[in-house]
């Protein structure tokens, strides 16, 4: 009789063997997606599934589909940048329920997330969240916002 398999070690030799047959960055989107949209988003929504460029997106609430929706461009943006390509094009957002993500942060130097922002920087953040109604929303927006901002400024400082 065969001897029981631990499943996190199945899904482990199915990913090794994922990247080795398909070297493109874009099946790693679940590993990056907490850092691509930050922890607060993290926990209110999760891909679901990344096909011919368009990145199905579940939600926790109608609410945050339709804020989420409008923040799309900079979702796309910080995802296809954390990948190193352009592999989502477009995102749909869909209601369901959702688990929060392993939270996993990248080895960055200490206290990069509380580096000063820029004059300008503090305005395309004011004005990317402006008409924002749901005090929780726009500071979850504008956390994000601000967390791509610094997280980018380190990056291009490192290579």
């Amino acid at each position: 009789m065969a001897r029981p398999v631990k499943l996190n070690s199945i899904v482990e030799n199915i990913l090794k063997d994922t990247e080795s047959k398909y070297p493109d960055n874009a099946h790693k989107i679940w590993d990056i997606w907490a850092e691509a949209v930050g922890h607060d988003l993290a926990t209110r929504c999760s891909p679901l599934a990344l096909s011919n460029g368009k990145l199905t997106v579940a939600v926790e609430s109608p609410i945050w589909l339709q804020q989420l929706s409008l923040f799309s461009a900079i979702l796309i943006e910080n995802i296809n940048r954390l990948l190193d390509g352009g592999y989502v094009k477009k995102v749909v957002f869909k209601q369901a329920d959702i688990r929060p993500p392993a939270l996993q942060e990248k080895q960055l130097p200490e206290g990069w997330e509380d580096a000063p922002l820029a004059s300008e920087e503090i305005k395309y953040i004011e004005d990317a969240s402006r008409g924002l109604k749901d005090e929780e929303l726009s500071k979850a927006i504008k956390k994000l916002i601000a967390q791509a901002l610094r997280r980018a400024r380190f990056e291009e400082r490192q290579g």
